[in-house]
């Protein structure tokens, strides 16, 4: 065999082998119901994915099963960190923890009282127990167990392999699979086998909730180029019970799958309308099995995608290999199932990150956690690449000579692709997304911007060159919140007019390949929402650099000192804010001795206008390069020092950070630092200037500014040239390069005075310049390189310079304007961990987010929580974390205070408001607060009875919580009193007929009323103070036709006797309000 065939088939197998990936649908924290070994069911909190899980109780503390008893117990962390630690105590879905701190055994009130909410284990040993399972899934496939595409094409006398978008599967046409039901001795079926085969097949499907069928998921997913049914056996009764399979971690699926098929095989099932790969292989094969997941320490039941040993059908060359399993509950829904055959039917891999460090694609993709949308009722669509692997989508090829204006229609599988010619893994998918069909349940709308690389993995969120997402969502707003693990996908993400308008090297986010030169894609003018979005593809603009790295020598002699001073200053000129801690900075030195720190100080960051911002932190790292050293011209370098920084955002438009000093020095104190000036880094000039012997990086990728398409600007530095090999001596290099360009620009400058007399008129000064540069260059170098190290260069250039400029003075009267309204905006969103009614802890997570154009100062910032304190001890408000979306810790600039008011039923309110010296929130960002209200003695509060309090487990926009600019409300509903009325208003429920008696009453009332039809009943109870002090609620199945009657015996929510006075009954029928007075005297 030739070494070619060898090397093939070398590269085959490793592909092979690339393919053969065990897949689950991730949890996110839905709420699931899990089977034990006892047979209790429980319903319980899960994050994570069929390689591991972190389960948690309803409200919010972690879970482990206990391996002495079985029982799911609360958990604490080993002292290592590294493993859960069962507390013996077993979980109870019918009360919470507090319940249990309060119940008459004093020991588990001490152990529970000291454990915590959401705690995790270490995440490098979250890794490594993902990567045993995977070894256990991996041991059951073979050769037969997937279909690899790949792609070769020769170049001279070597092979190329590399995958393509055709090792997902193509899926044109009528494809049939099947589904086998499974039930168990101890778990019968409660879902019928007809239910089950319109769950697959129906068209028109909408049982339990559900927005469709499997079936009918596919095709509208395809476009209709795809019809997917699947054969539905009747169910097979394993013949062990579920625990057995469930606790034979890493082959108890593949035995109860194996058993199956070959009870059906025995019974001579027709199997023959499977659809099969070339090699026989049945192509989808769906397991579903009765009731809850069985959970034992984990369970090889969770569901999932991966393959068995080949199970051969007799007579024919089809067998059984992969498949997917997932089980029934009570109410089945697609979103599961669906995510599953997109590995099983399509071969698309996970859009997830499997330990848990960033979201992947999170709520806007199936293959992510899109499939668990509306409850998994109405999974999401996958990307674009997907649908354009799969052959459905219609897809149109862009490159950088192509020019105009663009249309897209919306979900209607169009797209454009930008691809990168030196790496066909790479490229764009450009779509328009909207809210209808499966894109009903996206997170936003607008042009969708995908980056493709199909040789990442959404398991990588790092955003380098070689640890990057497979596809990656553009987010427009700049703030990469899904790899940096801050939230999911929001409506900023996505681009069109009064959001982002343009993406192209010079934006953030950019469009540079992810090895950091420019694609050559630039969009701009996208046009506002709508189903047939437009945008442009224009030439590179020639704008001002995005951003600009200044320094200056700030040491007595450049040359000779024994310390390297110097200062630093970065500029932003981007439209966005930019986060101070994506940015570092580099230097290199060449010297026998290390390069130490003697200090790193300063750092403040402004407005373009010069307001004050804040401070920010730098940190500073020396380290050698390698043995070799790096040269030009006479400047040498084999050490590396870097800084670093943590802080706000550097505001756009021209904010900066100046004042950053650095103080080096090399080996002992006294050697000097330069004293032959022929360091790489050589600083001399004491005025702040450009210098491309230091470098910027942003998010570690070198800042690359180009002012044309040859030239780079050195306005953000060039490393040293890296020499490969030891020079080659006595080698002589003449080369001769001539080059002429014409470069012209105009430039305007306006400058606005404005001064205190209102009758003063305000002067524009306008000057526009054109500047025609011509430079001719004919260099004709002779560069001799020794081992030693030798180096000649001698250009001769000729440069031409025309100035051609114009001035222009213009004066305007400007009236004078009083604004009447606040032009700065925030919004607040929140949720809650604890959404228990009766509890001694209020968890508030909120988001502050500043949706206007412009900074704005945090101390003029405040929100308000309205509550009501329900007994009488002190009300204490603690801040556990605070932060901004650019990870700035805003801990200590948080004031939180708690003030008695009388105001629509609330008695207590929680102003949040930030400290003076605690910077500005910028257009776009957010600020983040978990913060927590609790009494000094622990009592419960009732948060029924809370304006403020929403049921919601994440973050929504919430008009009841407050936001103020300056004192003026900008945001929100404050709760108002009862009005008059409110209270006199008498309506009709039914004859007129609403009695209280005895009314004045002493021990009890009985509320009577008449109704014409069934109805949900609210009847609330407010004291004179327009305080709610008691909720009932009656079902309209538990209503009843003419008189109802409710028992009353005057105790509030927190069962205690009401006191004397007057009240005022409050009955919600439907979209009516009819109330009473009552009058209690004892």
């Amino acid at each position: 065999m030739s070494k070619l065939k060898i090397l093939f088939l070398f590269i085959f197998v490793f592909l092979l082998q690339l393919q053969l990936e065990i897949y689950s649908a991730p949890y996110t924290g839905q709420i699931i119901k899990l089977r034990l070994s006892n047979g209790e069911v429980v319903k319980v909190k899960v994050w994570g994915n069929e390689f591991y899980q972190d389960i948690e109780s309803l409200d919010g503390y972690t879970l482990t099963q206990d391996p002495q008893t079985g029982q799911l117990c609360y958990a604490d962390i080993s002292d290592d960190g590294n493993e859960y630690i069962s507390t013996g105590i077993k979980y109870n879905d019918k009360e919470s923890l507090n319940d249990k701190i309060y119940s008459n055994d004093p020991i588990i009130s001490q152990k529970l009282k000291k454990l915590r909410k959401n705690i995790r284990i270490n995440k490098n040993k979250i890794k490594e127990k993902i990567q045993n399972r995977k070894k256990n899934l991996h041991k059951y496939f073979n050769q037969h167990n997937i279909q690899t595409k790949f792609y070769s094409y020769l170049s001279g006398s070597s092979l190329t392999i590399a995958p393509r978008p055709d090792r997902y599967f193509e899926r044109i046409g009528n494809y049939t699979g099947l589904a086998v039901l499974i039930k168990f001795p101890d778990e019968p079926a409660v879902i019928s086998k007809n239910q089950m085969q319109d769950y697959f097949n129906k068209i028109g499907y909408n049982d339990f909730g559900n927005k469709g069928s499997i079936r009918e998921y596919f095709r509208d997913i395809s476009s209709n180029k795809l019809d997917y049914v699947n054969i539905v056996t009747d169910y097979y009764t394993a013949k062990h019970p579920k625990s057995y399979y469930a606790q034979k971690i890493g082959s108890g699926a593949a035995e109860l799958i194996t058993e199956a098929l070959n009870y059906f095989i025995k019974m001579n099932f027709d199997f023959s309308m499977l659809s099969t790969f070339d090699n026989g292989e049945v192509i989808a094969l769906n397991i579903l099995y009765a009731g809850p997941i069985q959970y034992d320490l984990g369970s090889d039941l969770w569901p999932h995608s991966s393959g068995i040993p080949a199970v051969y059908i007799p007579g024919t060359n089809k067998y059984f290999s992969r498949y997917q399993i997932t089980n029934i509950e009570e109410e089945p829904i697609i979103g599961i199932v669906c995510h599953e055959n997109g590995h099983l039917l399509m071969g698309w891999p996970d859009l997830y990150d499997y330990g848990g460090e960033s979201p992947g694609l999170c709520n806007a993709d199936l293959m992510s956690s899109g499939n668990w949308n509306d409850g998994g009722r109405d999974p999401v669509d996958t990307n674009a690449f997907f649908r354009h692997a799969a052959g459905w989508a219609n897809v149109i090829d862009l490159d950088s000579s192509t020019k105009g204006t663009f249309y897209i229609e919306a979900n209607n599988n169009s797209a454009y692709r930008f691809l990168n010619k030196n790496k066909i893994n790479e490229s764009f998918y450009i779509e328009n997304r909207q809210k209808f069909g499966r894109s009903f349940t996206m997170p936003g709308v607008g042009l969708t911007i995908w980056h493709v690389d199909w040789l990442g993995s959404n398991d990588n969120e790092q955003m380098t060159p070689e640890q990057h997402y497979l596809v990656s969502l553009e987010q427009a707003d700049g703030l990469f919140h899904l790899e940096r693990n801050l939230s999911c996908v929001d409506e900023k993400d996505f681009f069109y007019d009064g959001n982002k308008t343009s993406f192209g090297s010079n934006t953030n986010p950019n469009s540079n390949w992810w090895d950091g030169t420019p694609s050559g894609l630039n969009i701009e003018s996208i046009s506002a929402l709508s189903n047939n979005m437009s945008f442009q593809l224009t030439d590179q603009p020639q704008v001002q650099s995005r951003l600009n790295l200044q320094v200056r020598n700030i040491g007595q002699n450049a040359c000779n000192s024994n310390v390297f001073n110097i200062e630093l200053k970065i500029i932003n000129n981007d439209q966005r804010p930019i986060p101070i801690n994506s940015l570092t900075v580099k230097m290199w030195f060449y010297s026998d001795n290390n390069i130490n720190i003697n200090g790193c100080w300063g750092g403040i960051i402004y407005t373009s206008s010069g307001n004050y911002i804040g401070n920010i932190n730098s940190f500073v790292t020396s380290e050698l390069m390698t043995d070799e050293t790096k040269i030009e011209n006479d400047r040498w370098a084999n050490r590396e020092v870097t800084i670093s920084f943590n802080g706000l955002e550097i505001p756009g438009n021209g904010g900066y950070v100046q004042g950053i000093n650095l103080q080096l020095y090399r080996g002992q104190w006294l050697t000097p630092f330069d004293d032959m000036c022929n360091d790489y880094t050589k600083i001399v000039n004491n005025i702040l200037h450009e210098n491309k012997y230091i470098a910027l990086f942003e998010n570690n990728l070198l800042v690359n500014e180009w002012v044309s398409n040859f030239e780079p600007d050195i306005n953000t530095g060039i490393p040293p040239y890296l020499n490969t090999k030891t020079p080659t001596p006595n080698i002589t290099l003449t080369p001769t390069f001539t080059n002429t360009k014409l470069i012209t620009a105009t430039r305007t400058f306006t400058f606005s005075y404005t001064f205190t007399s209102t009758k003063t008129p305000t002067f524009i000064r306008t000057n526009t310049a054109t500047f025609t540069k011509t430079a001719t260059y004919t260099p004709t170098p002779t560069k001799t390189r020794t081992s030693k190290i030798t180096n000649t260069f001698t250009p001769t250039i000729t440069i031409t310079n025309t100035l051609v400029a114009t001035h222009t003075n213009t004066i305007i009267q400007i009236a004078t304007y009083t604004p009447t309204s606040v032009l700065s905006s925030i919004k607040i969103q929140y949720y809650t961990s604890n959404l228990n009614d009766i509890t001694n802890t209020i968890y508030l997570n909120l988001r502050v987010i500043n949706n206007s154009n412009s900074s704005i100062p945090l101390k003029n910032i405040s929100v308000k929580y309205w509550f009501t304190s329900d007994v009488n001890s002190t009300d204490i408000a603690e801040n556990d974390y605070s932060a901004t979306s650019s990870n700035f810790y805003l801990n200590p600039y948080v004031t939180l205070n708690i003030n008695m008011i009388n105001q629509g039923g609330q008695d207590r309110v929680l102003v949040i408001g930030f400290k003076d010296n605690s910077g500005y929130l910028n257009s776009d960002e957010y600020a983040q607060l978990q913060l927590r209200i609790h009494k000094n003695d622990w009592a419960n509060y009732k948060q029924s009875n809370d304006y403020s309090f929403g049921n919601a487990n994440y973050f929504i926009d919430w008009q009841k919580i407050t936001g103020y600019i300056s004192g003026q409300k900008v945001w929100g509903n404050e709760p108002e009193n009862l009005s008059t009325s409110m209270i006199t208003k008498d309506n009709n429920i039914y004859k007129k007929d609403l009695y209280v008696y005895p009314n004045p009453c002493s021990n009890n009332a009985i509320i009577k009323f008449f109704l014409s039809k069934q109805s949900d009943i609210n009847i609330n109870i407010y004291d004179i103070n327009s305080k709610m002090i008691k909720k009932i609620y009656i079902e309209k199945q538990n209503s009843r036709l003419g008189a109802n009657e409710i028992y009353w015996d005057l105790k509030n929510d927190l069962n205690n006797f009401i006191a004397n006075g007057i009240y005022i009954l409050q009955i919600k029928i439907d979209n009516e309000i009819y109330t009473k007075k009552i009058v209690v005297l004892k």
